[in-house]
């Protein structure tokens, strides 16, 4: 064992034990030394203690696995070896099972952490098995979610075992952590849907875990926010690589790879794994979450060995959670038909993916009526019908006629029934239609694709539009908006903001035919249409459509909870519309106090500090906006989402803040992160890069290096041609900061040309900014001023003052405008005696005056 001396075997770990409990008593930065300085106990002793510690550090402070690497010394569980595998020294066994066995391990460098290392039975079985193993480690290691526990490493033992490693997850199995927390329904389900998206992730990249169970996803709160993660991904599938000669399912001494108990029949006759047999084990784990129990009795599953496995799952019939003794609480009729869907042992009659299982999920916790809800109505006409068939057939018909929307005879019972057996397979058909176009559309956002945005992504996206446009889900208003939502939510992934206006639209048109209403539905698409409009700086428009989510907010099921996000949404439009910063302001300040307590809403936090930062901008308050935007990336970064997408935006927006603070060296480091982030999951060509580089390209100029910074803007640019954005507002952002490069660097008629193309770009373009339009024009007049057009600069600076002089925004970019008049009449009178009135330029002068006495400190010494 590396590291110091170690306990011999006949030696007491008992001594080492104690000296470790009275160490961590002590402050965190005291222990080492504290136990360095008992030298009245031997060093054997002391060199075991200080292990533990640094174990403990690498935990979540957990004495468990501290103590494991402890009795590890004297119970080596690797034969003939030295305790490692690869870089990993193995420290205590955490079990063992069919595919070998489960080690806690510590790695030492670049970081100290503690690992788990999974050590397979056997050795591979031949270079073909080896070469399978390699390939199938890297698909595994390509997983990069933040609800999914990575391959970190893999090699093999010196006898020639397969050994990988992944991040040791401090976690309880999630149902105990339930069990633990005594969590209602609700946040069962939400903790179940955050492992399901994880599942999700691998699923889309061909990745199936085959023995999902609660055990392997891992809960912990250590942030303040319960995170779930899924641990042993792509055990099973490198375990068939390492050992078969074939394509088949691995067994070991007779049994099939898996855990009976949340196994699906069909696994268990030993088929070909699908995502169906994970879709079975995640309804599995769903439905003990909720019932607080397993739906199928573990001794009698197990009674008759592996052969009898699968006719033991297909004879016994689950109960309905909310009919069991110590259910949890909340549990209702829609969870009921949630669960039983999810457990039913025909692959045909659940739900086809975990997809499907989420999104039915995500419908309760909206407050809408599940699929499953709605397909076990119809079984359950169908039952009635069957027992009572004497009974008067006008009851029966209502009831048909309710749920097939259709005019059926009293006098025609066989065929009203064929009726609705027909509606029945057409509703589970667009169930399935809906769930695979969630999932293509999903799979088409480059956020997700790590920046893929061909003409292919684009030809499926319109071929999903033709299909909806042509009546596809006509009868389920609903499905159809959840549809047109993802559709939304792709094209505006692909920087395609009219077409996904377009969809949301669409989609809100949906929602108002849906009966019963949808309101939850509803705030979230007109939120994600005001976000976008916000974002293409169409604020009137933006406004309307956070209003219409507010209104919707207060009609939920959660109101308090999708207020608090309808107003990051009003107070980021009112931002962007720009007449009232100060209501903005206040908005944003509200919904950040009403989410911060709220559980499950970190990343709707994270949002609205981000809103919140960016006002704060605009309003001066550079402190403020550099703590509310700091606060939303430590949000991230205890989300697990730090390197995500979505992670682009707080630090673009804190690089903003930054440079406008001065702060040059922190802007340029974390607006190269933001590139990083948006070249690596949306491309090169995406809107959103344009917008980080314009920000470096101002950070360049504040440290002087102009041409640097005028081809980083004119990168830029060629982004937003290249993505159909070469007339729009952000163009002209592009053309004014050009200009101010090109004057910097004494190109002056490229500087005027540059100046004329931004103002005739934002003058065309609806709701322009008027900070943005004035300071176009004050770049096209400073150009001029530079090349000594006097007569011509006069104007576009005038104009640019009087836009600015009555905003509430920042004083600094007011003065901006104040001086920009005052220098050019200065400039102008230097250069020219009788060009400029003395009572003209000695009354600009005094404004400037009269600014700098009610807004100390903003005009810089020395400028009048």
């Amino acid at each position: 064992m590396q590291g110091g001396s170690a306990l011999s075997a006949g030696e007491s770990i008992e001594p080492a034990e104690s000296l470790f409990l009275e160490a961590i008593e002590r402050p965190a930065g005291e222990r080492e030394s504290w136990i360095a300085s008992r030298t009245d106990v031997v060093a054997p002793v002391r060199d075991a203690a200080l292990r533990m510690v640094r174990a403990l550090e690498v935990s979540a402070d957990r004495v468990d696995p501290a103590l494991g690497a402890l009795r590890h010394e004297v119970m080596r569980a690797v034969d003939g070896g030295d305790g490692s595998a690869g870089r990993y020294l193995l420290l205590q066994p955490l079990g063992s099972g069919g595919f070998g066995e489960v080690f806690v391990g510590m790695q030492e460098h670049p970081v100290r952490r503690l690992v788990a290392v999974k050590v397979l039975a056997d050795t591979i079985g031949s270079p073909a098995a080896a070469a399978r193993f390699r390939v199938e480690q890297q698909a595994i290691a390509a997983l990069d979610h933040p609800g999914i526990a990575p391959l970190l490493d893999a090699g093999t033992l010196a006898d020639g075992r397969p050994w990988f490693a992944m991040p040791f997850i401090a976690g309880l199995p999630i149902t105990q952590f339930a069990e633990e927390r005594t969590l209602d329904a609700r946040a069962r389900v939400e903790l179940a849907c955050a492992a399901c998206d994880a599942v999700e992730h691998a699923h889309r990249r061909g990745i199936i875990h085959r023995d999902l169970k609660p055990a392997n996803v891992l809960v912990d709160d250590a942030s303040g926010r319960a995170r779930p993660r899924v641990i042993d991904f792509g055990v099973a599938k490198l375990a068939d690589a390492s050992f078969s000669e074939g394509g088949g399912q691995r067994t070991v001494q007779g049994e099939l790879l898996g855990t009976p108990e949340y196994m699906a029949p069909e696994q268990a006759e030993g088929g070909v794994p699908d995502t169906r047999n994970d879709a079975f084990s995640m309804g599995v784990i769903v439905y003990e979450l909720l019932a607080r129990r397993l739906p199928r009795a573990p001794d009698r599953l197990r009674a008759g060995g592996r052969s009898a496995l699968a006719g033991a799952i297909r004879s016994i019939a689950p109960a309905a959670p909310s009919a069991l003794d110590g259910a949890c609480r909340g549990v209702d009729e829609a969870l009921d038909a949630i669960c039983l869907r999810a457990v039913k042992h025909d692959p045909d009659e659940r739900y086809p993916s975990v997809a499907a299982l989420h999104e039915d999920l995500r419908r309760w916790l909206s407050g809408e009526d599940p699929l499953a809800v709605r397909a076990s109505r119809w079984r359950a006409a169908r039952r009635w019908v069957r027992r009572h068939r004497a009974a008067a057939g006008a009851i029966a018909g209502v009831a048909l006629a309710m749920l097939v929307a259709t005019v059926l005879s009293l006098r025609a019972a066989d065929a009203a029934r064929a009726a609705e057996r027909r509606a029945d397979r057409r509703a589970q058909q667009n169930a399935r239609v809906m769930e695979y176009l969630a999932g293509v559309i999903k799979g088409a956002d480059p956020t997700q694709q790590d920046g893929r945005s061909d003409v292919t992504v684009r030809e499926t996206l319109a071929r999903a539009v033709a299909d909806l446009d042509g009546g596809a889900l006509e009868d389920a208003p609903l499905e159809r908006a959840e549809i047109r939502r993802v559709l939304g939510d792709a094209f505006a992934g692909i920087g395609m903001a009219d077409e996904a206006l377009r969809e949301y639209g669409q989609a809100l048109d949906a929602l108002a035919s849906a009966d019963p209403p949808a309101p939850a539905a509803e705030c979230a698409v007109a939120i994600q249409a005001s976000s976008l409009l916000a974002n293409v700086r169409r604020g009137v428009e933006a406004v309307a459509f956070a209003e219409r989510a507010m209104s919707a907010a207060a009609r939920s099921a959660d109101p308090s909870r999708d207020v608090a996000r309808a107003k990051s949404a009003l107070g980021e439009a009112l931002r962007t519309e720009g007449n009232d910063l100060e209501r903005s302001q206040s908005v944003l300040e509200e919904s950040v106090a009403a989410l911060r307590p709220m559980t499950g809403s970190q990343e709707d936090l994270a949002a609205a500090l981000n809103n919140l930062g960016i006002v704060r901008i605009d309003r001066g308050d550079l402190d403020g906006a550099r703590s509310a935007l700091e606060e939303a990336i430590r949000i991230n970064e205890s989300l697990g989402t730090a390197g995500g997408y979505r992670a682009m935006f707080e630090l673009h927006n804190l690089a903003l803040a930054e440079r406008v603070a001065g702060k040059l060296d922190d802007a340029e480091r974390h607006g190269r992160q933001a590139l990083a982030l948006v070249e690596r999951f949306a491309g090169k060509d995406h809107p959103n890069r344009a917008s980080v580089l314009g920000n470096l390209a101002l950070v360049l100029r504040a440290r002087k290096e102009f041409p640097e910074g005028e081809a980083v803007q004119r990168e830029a640019l060629r982004v937003l041609e290249a993505s159909g954005a070469g007339q729009g507002a952000d163009a002209g952002i592009a053309w004014l900061n050009i200009a101010s490069l090109c004057r910097d660097q004494g190109k002056v008629d490229e500087a005027v040309e540059a100046g004329n193309r931004a103002v005739a770009i934002l003058e065309r373009a609806p709701e322009t900014d008027p900070w943005l339009l004035a300071a176009a024009r004050m770049a096209m007049g400073r150009a001029l001023v530079a090349a000594k057009r006097w007569h011509e600069a006069e104007a576009p600076l005038l104009a640019a003052w009087t836009a600015l002089e009555p905003l509430d925004i920042d004083a600094r970019r007011r003065s901006a405008a104040l001086l920009a008049v005052f220098h050019m009449y200065r400039d102008w009178a230097a250069a020219d005696a009788g060009g400029v009135p003395a009572d003209v330029l000695e009354s600009w002068r005094a404004k400037v005056r009269a600014f700098d006495a009610a807004n100390p400190g903003v005009i810089p010494e020395g400028a009048y």
